[in-house]
């Protein structure tokens, strides 16, 4: 019978805060999203398509179903964040790229490598921290408008303003796409898709160091995909492939910020 050898483990534990560890945040200012908005109003596929070591993988070929993966690991290690909160409550799957509008988005934080030991499991390969624009005294407000030639409309706009002690943020998109074959198998390569969102946030100040922020983010997505026929027209003998996908998504976000000398928490 075999005898297992003797195994020695060593390990050095050093204190050091965590904003002095190192590690690389890759960041997408407002005037890649402005850019990105422009090419894609109706997601943030585009945003996160222009950086290192981020794929896009689509997992339905009729649906057009998307996936991030970073550094070569599945999605479902990878931590979606809205302002450091996990977005729809940790469970995002292939559909939650395709259902965030990056209209009120005032940057976008990606850090890669695991961060289990702050976000839990789902951060395995990294975290993506979506950055919600906040308002100030003067008023903001953008419009955005979408034509393909093959059949897509998205409809957009964002507004912000502070009044004093008070501030508002509102945003809100819409998209349709028909479906489209484009090269002529009788499948689809672009879905009939159905999209809106609509993300109103109330900002209270009750003194110069503490921000109160309440917001709501209600966003719909349908996507039918499959036989072209089947789609446009109704399930048959002959065409019987059709692929749905629905999605009902509430968010709610309650936060409380408070500056100090040189710290902030948000508890």
């Amino acid at each position: 019978m075999d005898t297992l050898k003797d195994v020695i483990i060593s390990s050095t534990r050093t204190n050091q805060l965590l904003k002095n560890t190192p590690i690389t945040v890759q960041v997408v200012n407002r005037e890649d999203i402005d850019e990105g908005t422009a090419a894609s109003p109706a997601n943030i596929r585009e945003l996160l398509t222009e950086l290192s070591g981020t794929q896009m993988q689509q997992t339905s070929a009729t649906s057009g179903n998307v996936a991030i993966r970073l550094q070569g690991l599945d999605g479902r290690y990878i931590q979606l964040l809205k302002d450091g909160f996990p977005l729809y409550g940790g469970l995002s799957g292939s559909l939650s790229i395709l259902q965030i509008p990056p209209l009120d988005l005032r940057q976008v934080e990606v850090i890669k490598g695991a961060g289990s030991a702050l976000y839990g499991g789902d951060a395995i390969a990294g975290i993506i921290n979506l950055i919600s624009r906040t308002p100030d005294t003067a008023l903001h407000l953008d419009l955005v408008a979408n034509q393909t030639q093959r059949g897509g409309t998205d409809l957009g706009g964002f507004y912000a303003q502070r009044w004093g002690r008070m501030g508002f943020t509102v945003m809100a998109s819409a998209s349709r796409q028909d479906p489209y074959d484009v090269n002529k198998d009788g499948f689809t390569d672009l879905p009939r898709v159905r999209q809106g969102t609509i993300a109103p946030t109330l900002f209270w100040y009750p003194d110069d160091s503490t921000i109160i922020r309440i917001g709501v983010n209600v966003s719909i997505d349908r996507r039918n995909g499959g036989d072209i026929s089947a789609v446009k027209h109704g399930t048959d003998s002959l065409h019987s492939f059709l692929q749905r996908n629905s999605s009902d998504r509430d968010y709610y976000q309650l936060s409380l910020t408070r500056k100090g000398a040189g710290t902030s928490c948000s508890p």
